[in-house]
C-alpha cells in the first residue's frame, strides 16, 4: 500500500494527534482561566508528561505516565527554586542527566520518562517565575497541568484500545508482507543468495519487533468480541510465519538444478501474490474497513505444485539429481502449505474462519513483554562496565558542560536550547548519537526556515495555534519512525511557542541554529567519553544466540512438547538473533578502530537463521506427517539429533565452521522415489547439524 496514506492511519499518528490535543486542551483551559501566563505553566506540565505517552496497552498507561508526572513535578520545583543560584542549578541539571541516563536500564518502558525530566528542566529554565510567584505555587500549577494530561492520556488509551490493537496488528501484517516479498527473491536466479539472506535477516529482525508489539497489545486483556477476533488473526499470523520459515531450506542445490525453470519463477510469483493479499488485509484493518474479498489462488497454487512435482519426477531416478528432485518436491509441499496458512490468516481476518484454537490469556502471557518496574533491574547496572551507568555518567557530564558553556558564551544564548539538544542527541550508543546529531542539526535548520516563513505570514495567536497543534502532533508521531521529521516539527513548535510568549523576539532564528549546533557538538564529543562500544557486548550476544538456538533445537525435536512451549523457545531464539543483528548494524556506524571482524558476526547470524529454518522444517514434518512415522524409530532419530545438537552448541571452541555446502545423505533412488519420511527426517537433522556446526565455529572465532 502507498506508504504515506497508510502512515496517516497508524497508531503513531493517532498517538501524536492525541498528545497534541491533550496539551492544547490543557493550554486553552489555562488561557480561559488566567491568560497566557497560566496557560504556559499548565501546558508545560502537560507537555512534559506527554513525552512519556508512547503507545502501550491501556492497562499499562499509568505505569508510563504516573512516574513521569511525579518526576517532572519534583524537577520543576527544584529548578524553579534554584534560578538565582548557578551552582545549585548546575548540580540539579547534572543529577537530572544522570537519572535520565539510568532510566535506560528499563529500556523502552522508562526511556521516554528520562526525556520528560530533561524537558521539565528546560521549561523551568526557559520561563522564569513571574513576580510574586513562589516556586511552590509554580510547581503546583505545573503539576496540575501534568495531572490533567495524565487523565487525558489514560482515558484516551481506554477509548482507543481496540483501534490501537487494529493498527498494531496491521503493522505486523504489513511487515510479514514485506518479509514474503524478500522470500520471493529466492526463486529469482538473478538475485544473489547471499544478498537475499542478508536482506531477509534484516527484514526478519524488523518483523520480530512488529510481532512482539502485536503480541503485547492483542494478547493482553482478551475479551469476547473484536478483541478476541484480533487475537485470533494474530495467532493465525504466527502460524503462517512459522510455516513460511519452514519453507526456506536447501535453496543452493535446488537453484543449481532448477533455478532457471518456469516452475521456480511461478513459485516465486505465488509468494508475491500472497504478499499482495496480506498487504491488502493490513490496509483494510489499519483503516478499520471490512477485509475485501480477494482472488481465489487455490487453483494457481495447485497447478504450480503439480508442475513442481512433474519437474522433479524424472530426476528422482537419476542418482546425481535425485536429492535435488526430492528437495524440490519437499519445498513445493512446504511452500504451498505455508501459502494455505496465509489464506487461513486472510479468512480469519474476514471473520470467515477462526483458524487454530486460541489458547487462554494465561497461556499467552509468556509471550507478552514484562512491563513491571522492578528496582532489581537497576542493581546489575551499578558497575563501571555497565553501558547503562556509562551512559548516565556521560549524559550528566554533557549536560553540565552545556550549562556552564551557555552561561559563558559571548551572546545571549538560550541555555535551555543547548541542554535540550545535548539531551536528545546523546543516546546510549554511538551509532544512535551520530544519527541523532545529523538529524537534529539538519532538522533544526529546516525547522528554522519553515518557522521563519510561517511567522512572516502569520502574526495572530489564533493563527499560530493550529500550526502549534500540527507541529506537536508530528513531533510525537515521528519520534520512533523518523527522528529528522520530529526534529523539524519540534523546532517549529519551540519557535511558535516563543512567539506566543515573547512576541517579536529578535534574532531568535539565528540563536536557535547556533545553540543547536553547540548542543549537538557537545553530545557528539561526549559520545567518546566512557564509551560503550558495541564490540564489548557482541561476545555475550553471540553466546546468547548459541544458547537460545540450543534451547530451540531441544524444543523443536521434542514431539511431546506442546505448541506454546515450542513457540516460546523459537521466539527467544529469534529475539537473540535480532539483538545480535541490530548490535552488528550499530557497530558499523562506529569508528573503524573500535569495530571487530565482520565475518564471524555475519556467519553467526546467517547460521543461526538457517538453523532456525531447518528446525522449523523438522517441526513442520512432525506435525504434518504424524501418521507416516514409526514412533520408536522417529523418537530414536530425534533423541540422537537432540544430543548431537546440544553437544555441538554447548562447546563452540571445539568446532570449526564447515563450508556452506548441502549435506549429502546416503540414499538410493528408490528411497528418494518413496520419499520415506524417516529418510527425510534423517536428512533434515543432518542439515541442522551442519548449520549448528557452522554456528558453533563462528561463535568461537
Amino acid at each position: 500500500m502507498p506508504q504515506l496514506p497508510r502512515l496517516l492511519f497508524t497508531h503513531t499518528i493517532y498517538n501524536g494527534i492525541g498528545c497534541a490535543a491533550g496539551v492544547l486542551l490543557v493550554a486553552l483551559c489555562g488561557y480561559m482561566a488566567g491568560g497566557f501566563t497560566l496557560a504556559a505553566v499548565l501546558s508545560s506540565g502537560a507537555m512534559a508528561v506527554s513525552i512519556a505517552d508512547v503507545p502501550a496497552p491501556e492497562g499499562h498507561k499509568l505505569r508510563q505516565l504516573l512516574p513521569a508526572w511525579l518526576g517532572t513535578s519534583l524537577v520543576t520545583l527544584l529548578v524553579s527554586a534554584s534560578h538565582t543560584n548557578a551552582v545549585l542549578l548546575g548540580l540539579e541539571i547534572t543529577v537530572v542527566g544522570f537519572v535520565a541516563g539510568l532510566l535506560s536500564a528499563w529500556g523502552r518502558l522508562l526511556l521516554p520518562m528520562g526525556f520528560s525530566l530533561v524537558l521539565a528542566t528546560v521549561f523551568a529554565m526557559a520561563f522564569p517565575l513571574p513576580p510574586g510567584t513562589s516556586p511552590w505555587g509554580h510547581a503546583v500549577l505545573f503539576m496540575l497541568g501534568g495531572l490533567a494530561y495524565l487523565v487525558w492520556g489514560w482515558s484516551l488509551s481506554i477509548a482507543l484500545a481496540v483501534r490501537t490493537r487494529q493498527q498494531v496488528l496491521a503493522d505486523a501484517l504489513d511487515a510479514f508482507s514485506r518479509y514474503l516479498r524478500h522470500k520471493a527473491r529466492y526463486y529469482d536466479p538473478a538475485s544473489s543468495l547471499d544478498a537475499v539472506y542478508l536482506d531477509l535477516i534484516r527484514e526478519h529482525a524488523a518483523l520480530a519487533e512488529k510481532l512482539q508489539a502485536a503480541r503485547d497489545f492483542c494478547f493482553y486483556r482478551i475479551r469476547p468480541g473484536r478483541r478476541a477476533e484480533l487475537a485470533r488473526v494474530l495467532y493465525a499470523l504466527l502460524d503462517a510465519y512459522e510455516h513460511a520459515l519452514a519453507s526456506q531450506t536447501d535453496r543452493e542445490l535446488m537453484r543449481a538444478r532448477y533455478g532457471d525453470s518456469a516452475v521456480m519463477r511461478e513459485m516465486g510469483q505465488r509468494v508475491v501474490e500472497a504478499a499482495d493479499d496480506i498487504e491488502a488485509v493490513a490496509g483494510a484493518i489499519v483503516r478499520a474497513r471490512p477485509v475485501p474479498v480477494l482472488p481465489d489462488r487455490s487453483q494457481a497454487c495447485a497447478a504450480t505444485q503439480a508442475a513442481a512435482y512433474a519437474l522433479a519426477e524424472p530426476d528422482l531416478a537419476v542418482p546425481e539429481h535425485a536429492r535435488a528432485a526430492a528437495l524440490l518436491r519437499g519445498l513445493a509441499a512446504k511452500l504451498f502449505h505455508s501459502l494455505h496458512s496465509a489464506r487461513t490468516l486472510i479468512e480469519a481476518a474476514r471473520q470467515r474462519s477462526e483458524g487454530s484454537p486460541l489458547p487462554s490469556e494465561r497461556e499467552l502471557r509468556a509471550f507478552v513483554s514484562v512491563r513491571k518496574i522492578r528496582i532489581a533491574v537497576l542493581r546489575r547496572h551499578l558497575n563501571t562496565d555497565s553501558p547503562v551507568l556509562r551512559y548516565a555518567l556521560r549524559l550528566a557530564m554533557a549536560m553540565l558542560t552545556g550549562f556552564v558553556l551557555a552561561r559563558n558564551l559571548p551572546y545571549a544564548a538560550h541555555g535551555h536550547w543547548i541542554l535540550l539538544t545535548t539531551a536528545v542527541v546523546l543516546r546510549p550508543s554511538f551509532s544512535q548519537t551520530r544519527q541523532r546529531h545529523n538529524d537534529r542539526v539538519i532538522g533544526n535548520l529546516i525547522g528554522c526556515v519553515i518557522a521563519g516563513l510561517l511567522l512572516h505570514v502569520i502574526h495572530s495567536p489564533l493563527g499560530i495555534l493550529p500550526l502549534l497543534f500540527l507541529s506537536i502532533a508530528i513531533a510525537h508521531a515521528f519520534v520512533t519512525v523518523q527522528y529528522r521529521v520530529t526534529s523539524i516539527a519540534a523546532c517549529v513548535m519551540g519557535l511558535l511557542q516563543l512567539q506566543l510568549l515573547v512576541p517579536n523576539s529578535p534574532f531568535v532564528l539565528t540563536e536557535r541554529v547556533i545553540d543547536t549546533i553547540i548542543g549537538a557538538l557537545i553530545a557528539l564529543g561526549f559520545a567518546f567519553v566512557l564509551p560503550a562500544w558495541e564490540r564489548r557486548s557482541l561476545p555475550q550476544l553471540m553466546k546468547r544466540v548459541r544458547e537460545t538456538a540450543a534451547n530451540y533445537a531441544d524444543a523443536a525435536l521434542d514431539p511431546q512438547l506442546g505448541p506454546l512451549a515450542y513457540r516460546l523457545a523459537r521466539k527467544q531464539a529469534q529475539d537473540a538473533l535480532a539483538a545480535l543483528s541490530q548490535a552488528t548494524a550499530r557497530m558499523l556506524d562506529e569508528p573503524a578502530s573500535h569495530q571487530t571482524a565482520l565475518p564471524p558476526l555475519h556467519g553467526t547470524v546467517s547460521s543461526a537463521y538457517l538453523l532456525g529454518a531447518q528446525l522449523a522444517s523438522v517441526r513442520f514434518m512432525l506435525d504434518q506427517r504424524t501418521t507416516d512415522f514409526d514412533p520408536p524409530r522417529r523418537d530414536a532419530l530425534l533423541m540422537e539429533g537432540r544430543r548431537e545438537l546440544a553437544r555441538i552448541l554447548a562447546q563452540p571452541a571445539a568446532h570449526d565452521a564447515p563450508p556452506h555446502d548441502p549435506v549429502a545423505v546416503d540414499s538410493s533412488p528408490d528411497d528418494m522415489r518413496e520419499l520415506d519420511v524417516h529418510i527425510l527426517l534423517q536428512r533434515r537433522l543432518a542439515a541442522a547439524r551442519e548449520d549448528a556446526q557452522r554456528l558453533a565455529g563462528f561463535a568461537a572465532a
